[in-house]
């Protein structure tokens, strides 16, 4: 859950940087590192998929697993080819596609997230001896012991 988490977060992160710049901000160079930023967390969420997929026996809930993915890589795929428009002629409208397309990724990528860390593919924590317990608390501190 925490790969999949991150990776999300991730993709999150980048979509909501790249709705802030304006149309002077946003050059080549920063539009290539967010796209290939987004591309890695896409290949990690798709991995996590194709694993949690492959611990179940009931078709349909593969089958909806790919159907996840799909719908995550399909706003990729028009997100990154409102990006070569706007790298071909940077117009507000272009920049716009963008951002909706940055939208409708984040939400494709959030369904995916709350379907894949349902209990069923994530599996049972590990439980920790007393002694890897307090191993963990020395290490993490006190205060996170308290919230």
């Amino acid at each position: 859950p925490y790969t999949i988490s991150r990776a999300h977060m991730e993709i999150e992160l980048n979509c909501e940087n790249l709705k802030l710049l304006t149309l002077e901000e946003l050059t080549p160079l920063i539009l290539v590192d967010i796209c290939s930023e987004l591309n890695r967390n896409l290949a990690v969420l798709t991995e996590c998929c194709r694993d949690a997929s492959e611990k179940t026996a009931d078709p349909l809930t593969q089958d909806q697993f790919k159907l996840c993915v799909k719908s995550c890589t399909s706003c990729a795929s028009c997100f990154l080819t409102s990006v070569r428009c706007f790298k071909l002629q940077p117009t507000p409208q272009h920049l716009a596609r963008i951002h909706a397309f940055c939208n409708s990724l984040t939400a494709s990528c959030n369904a995916l997230l709350q379907f894949a860390k349902e209990e069923e593919f994530v599996g049972t924590p590990a439980k920790l001896c007393s002694d890897a317990n307090d191993a963990k608390k020395e290490i993490l501190g006190k205060l996170y012991y308290q919230i």
